[in-house]
């Protein structure tokens, strides 16, 4: 789903648990500026990677560099399950 859930893209995906490994560049200069299309301007990029797992796993940060994916994990851990 994007940004502001004006579009969303099927995942072909089976019933099960998976993984995920979410990479990101230049969120904080992203954060800063509008990257909408229509400025021309994309300082950042996302990629999100999925693959199956046996077991469910407790998240791990394996790298953090910007202001802005600090600002996301501790938001994310604030979040009761």
């Amino acid at each position: 789903m994007e940004w502001a859930a004006e579009t969303s893209y099927p995942l072909d995906l089976k019933r099960g648990i998976y993984r995920a490994r979410y990479y990101a560049t230049g969120m904080d200069a992203g954060h800063d500026v509008d990257t909408s299309p229509e400025s021309g301007e994309i300082v950042d990029s996302h990629k999100l990677v999925l693959w199956p797992s046996r077991s469910i796993e407790p998240d791990k940060v394996l790298q953090q560099r910007s202001d802005c994916a600090r600002w996301r994990h501790e938001w994310a851990a604030s979040i009761p399950v």
